[in-house]
């Protein structure tokens, strides 16, 4: 990475919070296709408890997700709340354009995040084309103890690959497409907004698993609205290792290995 000015101070924070929010985002989408695309009782979220109301397999049923006051899952994502997810027919068997579900959150942390907003999953292509495709839509609001604001919007485009004849969960595979959109207000008043979009040539592959995406492609856009600056970033997650590593390049410069979440800007 070489541009004739590095960034630095307001534009350091404001890099650093948008890569984060990218894959914040793919974090919280990650839960989504387990808890709304799947509709399972297991998870690697061991802590929670699951009830229906007011049968599961009544339709349209309400899923009540609880983490009570606070846990860690075997994803080292500690949650504590509620996820409501009214769902209104069985996925399994749903026409496209049917929408599946619903979600709101009540009191729901990640991470000590207030998460706030909504998430419907559509059928795309039914599971009786061959290969299920679901169409989550996300309108989400985040906020930290810290100050920091967060808002954005995603569409993202799921389909199963691997793991559809079998009971188990944990040897699913997705292929996910889609991008997203967003904005965040720092503690420092540092105010940025930012694009994603999947790569539709390297689209992103997420193992149930695994707590993190382990390929795929990311074109990032980020405007950092104080003084008019904007960046480009491409995000790789690799080649298939389930791991929190990734490549990141800015303005076209040579892709660096980092740790996501960024905890600190790499030196480049």
């Amino acid at each position: 990475y070489n541009p004739s000015v590095p960034p630095q101070g307001e534009q350091q924070v404001a890099l650093m919070n948008a890569t984060n929010a990218v894959f914040n985002a793919s974090k919280t989408e990650s839960q989504d296709i387990g808890d709304v695309v799947l509709d399972t009782e297991d998870s690697v979220e061991e802590c929670r408890k699951v009830t229906y109301k007011p049968s599961k397999s009544v339709y349209p049923h309400e899923k009540i997700i609880d983490y009570g006051t606070g846990c860690e899952g075997a994803d080292n994502i500690r949650r504590s709340g509620k996820k409501m997810v009214m769902v209104y027919t069985d996925p399994n068997t749903a026409a496209a354009g049917v929408l599946v579900t619903e979600t709101t959150f009540d009191n729901y942390y990640i991470d000590g995040v207030k998460i706030t907003g909504m998430v419907k999953a559509y059928i795309e292509s039914p599971a009786t084309s061959g290969q299920r495709v679901v169409k989550v839509v996300a309108t989400k609001g985040l906020s930290s103890g810290a100050g920091d604001l967060q808002a954005y919007t995603s569409t993202t485009y799921v389909t199963q690959t691997e793991g559809a004849s079998t009971p188990s969960r944990m040897d699913n595979v997705f292929r996910i497409t889609g991008g997203a959109q967003g904005y965040q207000l720092t503690h420092s008043d540092t105010l940025f907004n930012w694009t994603s979009a999947i790569d539709a040539l390297n689209p992103a592959i997420k193992p149930a698993g695994c707590g993190n995406r382990t390929q795929g492609v990311v074109n990032i856009n980020i405007n950092l609205l104080t003084d008019t600056t904007s960046f480009t970033e491409i995000l790789d997650y690799g080649s298939g290792t389930c791991d929190n590593t990734a490549t990141l390049s800015i303005n076209g410069g040579t892709p660096k290995e980092v740790r996501l979440p960024l905890l600190f800007w790499p030196l480049y």
